[in-house]
């Protein structure tokens, strides 16, 4: 959307892809947000529960263009992404903190004599946290 006044897409009163009918929501200060229906029939008007208007109504009234109603396919599909998506984070926060635990065996390790029984501990502690942040990776894709 270009912010033309009221947020219509590109020219006052008239929906995005104004070639199809569908619905959008609109509001209007005395309203609230209503769902329209667009219909491209004689350059385009708006019908609702109540209303009937010609895009050029629209355009000189109080009306705000806030978008086109999703179909349940389509939020479905948002709503799997932003899952996808908090789960990649999820799997990254994991790598992350196994990646600390790795630099936190390290310091600790350089405390004490090579081949003593703490060093050997924290490098275990190391190789674990390694192969764990590798195997989230590898699981996730991250």
């Amino acid at each position: 959307m270009t912010g033309h006044l009221n947020g219509w897409p590109e020219r006052p009163g008239v929906p995005l892809n104004p070639e199809r009918d569908g619905w959008h929501w609109v509001s209007r200060p005395m309203h609230g947000v209503l769902p329209m229906q667009w219909l491209e029939i004689a350059g385009g008007g708006w019908v609702g529960k109540h209303v009937c208007l010609f895009a050029s109504e629209a355009a000189n009234a109080d009306w705000r263009y806030l978008g086109p109603c999703l179909l349940p396919a389509e939020v479905a599909s948002l709503v799997e992404a932003a899952r996808r998506e908090a789960a990649a984070q999820e799997r990254e926060d994991c790598v992350q903190w196994h990646y600390k635990q790795v630099d936190t065996a390290k310091g600790h390790a350089k405390k004490y004599p090579r081949n003593s029984m703490e060093w050997a501990s924290f490098k275990c502690h190391e190789a674990e946290h390694k192969r764990s942040a590798a195997a989230i990776r590898a699981r996730g894709g991250a």
